[in-house]
């Protein structure tokens, strides 16, 4: 026998050998990868819902618990007023209402808290008091139904104490408002200190 056949004989068997098990390696990798690798879960984060305000900038956002249900309060730019959002069930937003926005100029603030909604704003909005300052308190027992309880100009200050009572300084006096609703131990009983002064 020829030895150079040989040699081409035994290095082509050698080759075969190894192109063998090349593919046998390659035919067992994608299984043992499969054993280690774990089925990709569904994705921990997503967006599940979204809500524009017709093409109106939003300012701010509260969210509060009125008679056990959650709701956003949506504060839009530019005292375009405050649109209430049923968020009960996350995935299905629902616009319950809409509290107008005052009509003076200036910027003006959202404070939510119980039963009582209070939008304000002050005609310079720099000044230290504001002066000539506007309050609008709304009653948002109902958030499908909330309804204007008073409006005052020119206020200068409101303060709110522990016994639910609000006390609102304008040019016309002092007024006294109370928020029947009892508040939880652990809430912020300041909530309008912030407004005025």
């Amino acid at each position: 026998m020829n030895p150079e056949v040989f040699k081409y004989s035994s290095a082509q068997r050698h080759t075969r050998h190894l192109a063998t098990l090349f593919l046998l390696l390659c035919a067992s990798l994608p299984v043992a990868v499969a054993k280690d690798h774990k089925p990709e879960a569904s994705a921990a984060v997503k967006v599940i819902a979204n809500m524009s305000f017709d093409n109106k900038p939003a300012a701010d956002i509260l969210i509060r618990q009125v008679n056990g249900k959650p709701y956003l309060f949506v504060q839009l730019a530019n005292a375009q007023g405050v649109v209430v959002v049923d968020i009960s069930k996350p995935n299905k937003l629902k616009i319950v209402s809409s509290l107008s926005g005052p009509e003076a100029a200036g910027a003006s603030q959202l404070s939510v808290e119980g039963n009582a909604a209070m939008l304000t704003t002050s005609a310079d909005a720099s000044a230290r008091p504001p002066n000539n300052g506007e309050l609008i308190l709304w009653d948002i027992s109902d958030p499908d139904h909330p309804r204007v309880v008073q409006r005052f100009t020119g206020v200068v200050r409101v303060l709110h104490d522990e016994r639910n009572y609000t006390y609102v300084l304008n040019q016309d006096g002092l007024w006294v408002v109370y928020d029947k609703q009892e508040q939880p131990a652990h809430e912020d009983n300041n909530w309008l200190l912030g407004i005025y002064g």
